[in-house]
């Protein structure tokens, strides 16, 4: 059930990017569309993020990463660096979300049961991270500074509670 339940999130969180692609690349059938990425990477969206960051037809701008699969949200981002590392991408910059939800107490839904303690399975990727998060500012005002002042409005796509 835990192998069909994380093959599950996975196969969504790809899905999800696979359409925004389609949606921003094809449909626009213009350059790469400049996205910004909403995530908690667990092993679902480690692979959406490897799949994005591989695409020709989207520019990730950055990840603003939040709580989700873990409470952990030091964790998660170590996730991002790794993920972005063992991509080769280490140009794009991880902001960091909310730590918990606004409006109620975080109820885990069963991340470290699906995701691991770790939230990639205990799997460490090979590439250590070499850079590290941005802490400038926050991840929702940089949505905002982004959506007002970039030349090109980003995509944003969300594959875990907004920040």
């Amino acid at each position: 059930t835990r192998i069909y339940q994380v093959t599950r999130a996975a196969m969504t969180s790809t899905l999800c990017i696979l359409i925004c692609v389609y949606l921003t690349g094809v449909i626009a059938n213009t350059k790469a569309r400049p996205v910004i990425i909403n995530t908690d990477p667990g092993i679902d969206d480690s692979i959406a993020l490897m799949l994005a960051a591989a695409s020709p037809e989207i520019d990730v701008r950055a990840i603003c990463v939040n709580f989700g699969s873990l409470d952990d949200i030091d964790q998660l981002a170590e996730n991002g660096l790794r993920v972005l590392a063992l991509a080769g991408k280490l140009d794009i910059p991880i902001y960091l979300g909310s730590a918990f939800p606004i409006t109620a107490a975080f109820h885990d839904l069963g991340g470290p049961k699906f995701h691991g303690k770790d939230g990639l399975g205990g799997v460490n990727p090979p590439s250590k991270p070499t850079h590290s998060v941005n802490h400038s500012i926050h991840a929702a005002q940089f949505i905002v500074e982004a959506c007002t002042t970039w030349k090109e409005t980003p995509v944003l796509i969300s594959l875990s509670p907004l920040t």
